[in-house]
């Protein structure tokens, strides 16, 4: 569901949303260019879907562009998002290099110096930067956890963050979901909410149990139990004994820039089938 600016009044306040439209004055027409590596399933692609149409709502000319890869550029900038937050990697040549053309071959008709500010989200488009006379201001968006970073890829990487004007990192103080959103609406329903689905699918079903939200199957998330794909939550009637995996992680699906998702996704059924044999 498109959201308008309004609808945050009764969150934020009057006031807030009028803060923002004077701001955003000064910026009235300016064109923004938002690049990162998929329109669906990835965390980004949450927010620029819904940030986008606002930045277009209070007076800027802003569109959302995504980096086109092959499933081997993703695997490898998977691996990336990984090293980043302190996982091993090798960091080889042919990776170095198969990065490298992905974003010079898509920096040679993006036409990114068309615009009058470009963002670009996390590790994947980050190169590019490299392959333009930059002619306006260029930020780097980071949305992982850069605090304990893999030595050897931080060293490959910094050489293009430096060439950014600006670099936006999260903060623990401000990391939310959209209020409006329904993954915000399912962190916080209620125990009797949930039951009747998990009782539906499964009645021995007798305990509470703790829930985690993820948009996505990723190791790095470090949390236990198997991922069951929220959107097709009615077809794992089949397999009655993955339910007790509801209890533990509801996911929303996999996302296009995560191949491996579906393959872990995969691993987990067929565990749980030989357990069940």
């Amino acid at each position: 569901m498109l959201r308008s600016i309004g609808d945050y009044i009764d969150i934020v306040g009057a006031e807030t949303i009028s803060k923002i439209f004077k701001k955003a004055n000064k910026l009235y027409g300016k064109r923004v260019a938002n690049v990162n590596a998929t329109f669906l399933g990835g965390g980004v692609a949450e927010i620029l879907g819904k940030m986008v149409p606002l930045m277009n709502e209070i007076g800027l000319d802003a569109e959302w562009r995504t980096i086109h890869g092959s499933p081997a550029f993703f695997d490898i900038t998977k691996n990336f998002h990984n090293a980043m937050q302190g996982g091993t990697i090798e960091l080889t040549d042919h990776v170095k290099s198969h990065y490298m053309d992905i974003n010079q071959e898509y920096a040679g008709f993006a036409h990114l110096n068309s615009y009058d500010c470009v963002v670009v989200h996390d590790p994947q488009p980050l190169p590019l930067i490299k392959f333009y006379r930059k002619q306006q201001p260029w930020i780097w968006r980071c949305h992982i956890d850069i605090t304990n970073p893999n030595k050897e890829l931080w060293d490959f990487l910094k050489k293009f963050m430096i060439r950014y004007d600006m670099i936006i990192i999260s903060s623990e103080k401000y990391k939310t979901v959209c209020p409006l959103s329904t993954k915000f609406l399912a962190q916080f329903i209620a125990h009797t909410e949930v039951y009747p689905a998990l009782l539906e699918l499964r009645n021995e079903l007798s305990k509470p149990k703790k829930r985690w939200l993820s948009r996505s199957w990723d190791l790095t998330k470090k949390t236990p139990g198997l991922a069951v794909s929220y959107a097709s939550l009615n077809l794992e009637k089949a397999i009655p004994d993955t339910i007790t995996a509801l209890g533990e992680w509801l996911v929303a699906g996999f996302s296009e820039d995560k191949p491996r998702s579906s393959f872990y996704y995969l691993l987990k059924l067929e565990e749980i089938g030989k357990k069940k044999n």
